[in-house]
């Protein structure tokens, strides 16, 4: 899952640093988590502030458990990821980082956070996931071809 997570992360963004950090940040996150599981239900640090009081001092965890919380917190961690990388890529491209918002390994690294070996840049399929970029030239996209496409085409830009 983590490495199919570095490919498309990879082709998303072309940047090295991107896919190893977001790795990194989900295996910390699901480490504190599963710390905070195994100290609370099983250690009985806390039991009583989560409202499980039990004589003998621990809860069992199920075994599904951990299995449910990885997923949830991959889920999480990669879309955070996806969202927030998105947007620093999108100023970074107009020549600003937006500083409150970018974590800070990106911040540190700057424009290094975008270099890509220029073997793996050929390799990588250009992809555009903010859909800012239109179709290539010559190439119109499916349904514009209809009567009027143009002229509708026309009159949105108009009303911007």
């Amino acid at each position: 899952m983590l490495a199919l997570s570095i490919v498309l992360l990879l082709i998303a963004f072309r940047s090295l640093l991107i896919p190893l950090q977001a790795v990194v940040t989900n295996l910390l996150c699901v480490g504190a988590a599963f710390g905070l599981l195994v100290a609370t239900l099983q250690w009985g640090w806390g039991l009583h502030l989560v409202g499980l009081s039990t004589p003998y001092g621990s809860v069992p965890i199920a075994s599904y458990v951990p299995l449910m919380m990885f997923a949830a917190l991959f889920g999480l961690s990669m879309d955070y990821e996806v969202f927030l990388v998105s947007q620093v890529a999108q100023h970074h491209a107009a020549g600003a980082m937006v500083l409150s918002l970018a974590p800070a390994m990106l911040t540190l690294f700057g424009s290094a956070t975008w270099w890509l070996p220029g073997w793996l840049a050929r390799l990588l399929p250009h992809v555009d996931i903010e859909g800012e970029t239109g179709p290539p030239p010559g190439r119109e996209p499916a349904g514009e071809a209809a009567p009027g496409a143009a002229a509708m085409r026309a009159a949105s830009r108009w009303r911007r």
